[in-house]
């Protein structure tokens, strides 16, 4: 028969093993992260919403620009009152 004593027993020896069991991992903790190293791993780091807003950044850079520019010269000639039935001008 178990009696209040063996249970606490049990219970204090099994808390006991546990954080002993735990305390390696608690242990094996890495070294903080540096601040050079938290820019090195931002800078380098694939983020789809900061590709997202370079592309948009540089497409309207690109936009602004093409706004800017004049349009494309065009020249037009024309002849009116030309009495000719045919492209001889010399009649």
């Amino acid at each position: 028969m178990l009696t209040p004593q063996i249970l606490m027993a049990s219970r204090v020896a099994a808390l006991l093993a546990a954080g002993w069991l735990l305390s390696p991992v608690v242990l094996a903790q890495p070294e903080p992260l540096t601040l050079a190293e938290a820019v090195e791993t931002a800078l380098t780091a694939q983020d789809p919403e900061f590709e997202r807003f370079t592309a948009r950044a540089e497409a309207l850079e690109q936009r602004a620009v093409a706004d800017a520019q004049l349009p494309d010269p065009k020249i037009t000639a024309q002849v009116a009152n030309v009495p000719t039935d045919s492209f001889e001008f010399d009649q």
